[in-house]
């Protein structure tokens, strides 16, 4: 201990206590052996919080890697649900434009127009909120 802290912690034990000690009492080889326990166990403490500091950053790479990987997989099933109804759209639309086309009186085709119209608009509009969706995912 420094001459000060020992000449501030004489004159608390005199002021508080009403005793009178000497620099060269023993109660300050006590002081002394019990700061370096307490240094020691400090140290133990710094070095233990150092590792769980490591550690916790170990484990929040980790957790953000693992989200990560759940994200990606949800985008990509999320993606291949969306391709899959556009291709089941797409073959509605087919069936039902084939459907449209009837024979006209002089032998030939005749396109239903109304029908394969509206039919093209609802297969229009499920491809592009299937696009905005697969858009919306990937962001």
């Amino acid at each position: 201990m420094s001459e000060l802290d020992i000449n501030a912690l004489i004159g608390e034990v005199a002021k508080t206590h009403g005793v009178r000690l000497g620099k060269d009492d023993p109660i300050f080889a006590a002081l002394t052996l019990n700061k370096a326990v307490l240094e020691r166990y400090v140290a133990d403490i710094d070095k233990r919080l150092e590792e769980s500091a490591r550690i916790t950053a170990e484990e929040h790479v980790r957790a953000r890697e693992a989200a990560k990987d759940i994200a990606e997989r949800i985008i990509n099933e999320g993606a291949a649900f969306v391709a899959k109804e556009i291709e089941q759209a797409a073959a509605a639309v087919k069936k039902e434009a084939g459907r449209g086309v009837s024979e006209d009186g002089d032998g030939g085709k005749k396109e239903g127009t109304r029908d394969g119209s509206l039919l093209l608009l609802t297969c229009l509009n499920t491809v592009m909120i299937a696009a905005l969706a697969v858009a919306v995912m990937i962001r």
